[in-house]
Formats: structure tokens, sequence, C-alpha cells
């Protein structure tokens, strides 16, 4: 059995640092089935020279319940980015990305996922 997860951030652009985003999820089996738990996750990571760092900022997570083709399980997450950042950097020596991983909990199986990239920009005034 297949699942095809989608998840949707709101704003659909960058956000800025102590704001709220949105988060969307979809999750539709091939078939009918029963998954345990939708989770989310906003995570932080530095990449490029260095040592790498990463942050969990965010975990959530709802029920599960029944779903099938053409009737897919939903949930949403409303999250407070952090005000203190870090803001989304691209660097040559150091980058420091965002994203939001969603996934389904499923027994006896992989969890599929669905990761959207996030970008945190500084806040005005």
């Amino acid at each position: 059995m297949k699942w095809a997860v989608d998840a949707r951030v709101e704003p659909d652009g960058p956000a800025e640092a102590g704001s709220t985003v949105w988060v969307w999820v979809k999750a539709e089996p091939s078939e009918p089935a029963t998954c345990r738990a939708v989770h989310c996750e906003l995570v932080w990571a530095t990449g490029g020279r260095g040592t790498p760092d990463r942050a969990c900022v965010f975990t959530g997570r709802k029920d599960g319940g029944a779903a099938a083709p053409g009737t897919p399980l939903t949930a949403e997450f409303q999250i407070a980015l952090p005000a203190a950042g870090p803001i989304t950097y691209g660097g040559r020596l150091i980058a420091i990305g965002w994203h939001v991983r969603v996934w389904v909990d499923l027994a006896w199986t992989q969890d599929p996922e669905a990761v959207v990239p996030l970008v945190v920009v500084p806040r005005r005034g």
C-alpha cells in the first residue's frame, strides 16, 4: 500500500521571525487504511564548513484515523516561529535552512513523509 502525503505551508512566501505559520497536511492511501497519528516538526539546520548544528523548534501530533482513496486524512498545525531566529542564510561558508517535515505514523511499515522548505526573514519594524 502506498500513501501520498502532501503538506502546504502558509504564508506561501518568506515568513518573518516571530510570526505564525500554518501547515496543512493531506494524506491519502492507495487503499482503505488507518494511521495512528499525523506528526509535524519545524527544524533549522546549518550547512557548509564547520560543525553542523540543528534544532527542532516545534513538534506536533494529531490523532490519526481512517482514510481511503478519495477520502484523505487531513490535519493542520499552527506554529509560532521563534522571534530570535535564526533567519535563513545562504552564505559561502555557512548556510542556515529551515524546513517543515510531516509524516503519517503507520504500524509495521515505513512512515510516508513530506518535507517543505521554509524561508525565515528578519521581522520588520
